[in-house]
């Protein structure tokens, strides 16, 4: 039943909690639709049809003995929001009635659209809006084929924010923190101006703005596709690709990022990362499956001062093995200021070159060994010896008690004597380093760390700074122990949902130990208790439950997945759907499924 409702209201502060076209007015408005729909004339009644035969068993279209049930407020409600000054329009769904009386909120960038600001007039009307059946979207830019799935984030967002669409409105959607712009081109049905888009199955098609924008997207997409996009943001320079066995060149600027992509088609071999510094730069290497990569998101990293920087990553690996959405590591090198040791014994920072970049080469290959390569000890000018000292306990050696080496008797006087004079041993960590290289010798009073004091301020800044995260719920004084939580916990973590297969926040815990024992944060346990139609019985079932029945076993090793409404459907080990009748009782047919499985 279609009725008139229109007010004139005052723009207030923006609705910020509102992401879509949903507008917040006063309780009053609410009490004037009520009445305004309670006093509309009632709609025609409907005419039993003349030919009817009541002796037969065809039920009529209508019962004349029925009573009239009373109409109920339409759902959802929809309004034309225009501003009187410009008369622009556009419309929008209601959040809340909880609004200042004679105020309403609107979304900041319905605001925009219509040229209003805060203590501006807006009229608000009823409009009683057809269900669309199809849209026609533009993009505003050419990097929307970067978009992993189009209709699992149209949908989400729109089934999430909005009740209408208007034609020539802006829709803007996200993917992880990137924002993408699509102009609402044509609508359907017919005059096509604006739809309501709740419970109704909707059509979309996109295409480019223009023949340009189009191949610049396909470009874009199949360098995304393959892995060989850049990325652009803060001081990150371009992608460069990295081929397996082959080494390359690089240069980066202090407090600076340099990217690098390879493709690894080989999961079952350990790999291994060097990189080479070219003295006396400074720099990190950190690597992950996923973009972004920086020194608070990543998997691996090296924070080593000397020496070549070495990442090893077997195949057995949780994070690298089991990665099945892409063949792509992602890796970062960032630059620092190179320090040296003053005389003093402080270290002062340097440049590395003309332009204070760090050179480097990178190469990345198959590591066969069983084992981590083994790494040479941290310190400078060691003189220690190796794991297995040569010529120990051999007849005819004695161990000099100063360095600990195995001398010839005969040499060991003379041995001696230069020994002391130009070679000293720490007390703590028991390295022999030359005397001139004792007091640039330290040890973090925090951990077991020791080597050079050119090390000592990166390796307190990195290991013993303190660090919060930006969802404000976690605290450390290691960068490694950020970085860990901002891939495991953290509720900001970008995730593709199993439900509605989009890249979002997967959000805190799961407000129930159900979804928590399952590894569920807030987002998923909340599109998991969505209902949807059951594909086999076409019942009202949660996601959670119908993705578990819809699941097919294929690997013969993987267990029988059921629906845990066996009552009525289940999985026979083939992978295909069969039906239990309802009759059977719970443990029947519970044991039927594991006897056959």
């Amino acid at each position: 039943m279609s009725f008139n409702w229109s007010a004139t209201f005052t723009i207030g502060q923006p609705a910020e909690t509102s992401k879509g076209d949903k507008i917040i007015l006063p309780q009053a408005a609410l009490e004037s639709i009520i009445h305004a729909h309670a006093s509309a004339p009632p709609p025609p009644p409907v005419q039993l049809d003349p030919n009817y035969d009541p002796t037969s068993w065809a039920q009529p279209q209508f019962n004349p003995y029925e009573p009239t049930k009373p109409q109920e407020l339409p759902s959802p409600l929809t309004f034309q929001i225009r501003n009187p000054a410009n008369r622009l329009l556009t419309h929008g769904g209601v959040k809340e009635f909880s609004a200042a009386d004679g105020q309403v909120h609107l979304p900041p960038w319905m605001m925009t659209s219509l040229a209003l600001t805060p203590g501006d007039q807006v009229m608000v009307k009823y409009a009683a809006l057809p269900k669309g059946i199809w849209a026609k979207f533009r993009p505003l830019s050419a990097d929307y084929m970067e978009i992993l799935d189009f209709r699992a984030l149209l949908e989400a967002r729109l089934r999430s924010n909005y009740t209408t669409l208007t034609r020539g409105e802006v829709l803007k959607v996200h993917q992880g923190t990137k924002e993408f712009g699509f102009v609402v081109e044509e609508l359907k049905p017919e005059p096509g101006e604006a739809v309501c888009i709740t419970d109704t199955d909707l059509e979309v098609d996109i295409e480019p703005l223009d023949t340009d924008m189009g191949d610049a997207a396909t470009q874009s997409a199949g360098g995304f596709l393959n892995g060989q996009g850049s990325r652009r943001g803060g001081n990150n320079q371009d992608n460069s690709v990295l081929k397996i066995g082959f080494e390359s060149q690089g240069r980066v600027s202090p407090e600076a990022y340099q990217s690098w992509t390879v493709d690894i088609p080989n999961r079952k071999s350990d790999i291994k990362i060097t990189v080479h510094v070219q003295e006396p730069g400074d720099l990190d290497v950190i690597v992950s499956t996923k973009l972004p990569v920086t020194l608070q998101d990543h998997l691996w990293a090296n924070f080593a001062s000397v020496g070549p920087r070495v990442i090893f990553i077997p195949a057995t690996d949780q994070d690298y093995a089991t990665q099945k959405d892409s063949q792509i590591i992602h890796i970062a090198v960032y630059g620092r200021e190179p320090t040296t040791v003053a005389a003093s014994g402080s270290s002062t920072s340097t440049a590395s070159s003309s332009a204070g970049e760090t050179i480097y080469s990178i190469q990345v290959h198959y590591h066969e060994s069983e084992g981590p390569p083994s790494e040479p000890p941290s310190g400078s000018s060691s003189l220690s010896a190796a794991a297995d000292i040569p010529n120990k306990d051999a007849p005819g050696y004695q161990e000099c008690t100063n360095c600990g080496s195995w001398i010839p008797e005969r040499t060991m006087m003379l041995h001696s004597n230069f020994c002391h004079r130009n070679n000293a041993k720490c007390n703590k960590c028991s390295l022999v380093m030359k005397k001139e290289d004792l007091p640039n010798h330290f040890h973090c009073d925090h951990c077991d760390k020791h080597g050079d004091v050119s090390e000592k301020k990166k390796h307190m800044d990195i290991f013993h700074g303190w660090y919060q995260c930006s969802c404000e719920s976690f605290e450390s004084p290691s960068l490694p122990e950020l970085a860990k939580h901002r891939q495991t916990t953290c509720s900001e973590r970008f995730i593709i949902c199993r439900y509605c297969h989009t890249l979002v926040q997967q959000g805190g815990p799961a407000s129930n130990a159900r979804d928590r024992m399952r590894g569920l944060h807030s987002h998923e346990s909340y599109c998991g208790d969505r209902t949807i139609q059951c594909q086999n019985t076409s019942d009202r079932t949660k996601q959670h439950l119908n993705s578990a029945l819809t699941k097919t076993v294929s690997d013969p090793k993987e267990r029988l997945q059921m629906c845990w409404d066996f009552v009525s459907c289940a999985l026979d080990p083939t992978g295909f759907r069969r039906r239990i009748p309802r009759t059977r009782s719970l443990f029947s047919g519970w044991q039927e499924s594991i006897m056959r499985s």
